[in-house]
């Protein structure tokens, strides 16, 4: 298993990435986890998972195809924004646009490491 947090230069927002190709050892890395005293199930090839009690986000990898990446990214930061009160909306969608190409970009460096 392989993790990574990613400081958010802007916003109090981290993210946590965690990656492991067995489903079996992600679901026991979730029991450690228990966020929101909740323990989650890993059943697909990404999942985005938030804990409101630190603000910390999660994505949960056991692959690294781009489209889940980028699909669980446009979640983070869709969260990001609404827990700092910023509406999404036309009128900020540059700095939409700037957070997931900052994690995309981020992520993909840290599963090329891999």
């Amino acid at each position: 298993m392989k993790t990574k947090i990613i400081i958010n230069p802007i916003f109090p927002c981290n993210l946590e990435i965690v990656y492991e190709k067995d489903i079996e050892k992600m679901n026991e890395q979730l029991k450690v986890y228990k966020i929101d005293d909740i323990v989650w199930y890993f059943t697909s090839s990404a999942m985005f998972v938030e804990d409101y009690r630190t603000n910390m986000n999660f994505i949960l990898l056991t692959d690294t195809d781009s489209n889940s990446i980028a699909h669980e990214v446009v979640h983070v930061v869709f969260s990001l924004l609404n827990n700092c009160w910023i509406p999404t909306s036309k009128d900020n969608e540059e700095t939409f646009a700037y957070l997931v190409d900052y994690y995309v970009r981020e992520i993909s460096e840290f599963l090329k490491s891999k």
